[in-house]
């Protein structure tokens, strides 16, 4: 058993330092790629377009991507540090809508709750109304 430990510490370790040791623009193509990949896995892109998403209405009906949204949020975030477009700001908005229905439906409600605040930070004005309001109910069950 020690073994093992000692070989995922050690694995950690390793990992942690070539992904420290690539250029941050390296690196956001990576994580670029690695997002495109994740996507193709699944099947594809959802609609990244954010007006076309009307909480008040409707939101998106679950995909099978769903369950690594969050993931791909993170891949979408840290592959436009060198790219200050638009386009990738909406697709991690997209994810973490995705992530955060798909924490609430599993009833992980501490991983929705820090979903949807992070979703309010960075989410285009119609997605933060909403999560702001999907947080504000459960702060008193973080109290109990």
């Amino acid at each position: 058993m020690y073994a093992e430990t000692a070989y995922l510490f050690r694995h950690a370790l390793v990992r942690d330092a070539a992904y420290e040791l690539q250029v941050p623009s390296e690196r956001s193509v990576l994580h670029r790629l690695a997002l495109q990949l994740i996507e193709d896995l699944y099947g594809g892109r959802p609609s990244t377009n954010i007006e076309a998403i009307n909480p008040a209405l409707a939101l998106p009906d679950r995909l099978a991507i769903d369950p690594v949204a969050e993931e791909l949020a993170e891949h979408a975030r840290l592959g436009r540090l060198q790219e200050e477009s638009g386009e990738t700001r909406d697709v991690e908005a997209v994810y973490l809508l995705h992530a955060a229905l798909h924490a609430d439906r599993t009833f992980d409600r501490e991983r929705a709750i820090r979903i949807w605040d992070r979703l309010a930070a960075v989410g285009p004005i119609q997605l933060k109304a909403h999560a702001l309001n999907m947080t504000c109910p459960r702060f008193m069950y973080r109290l109990l």
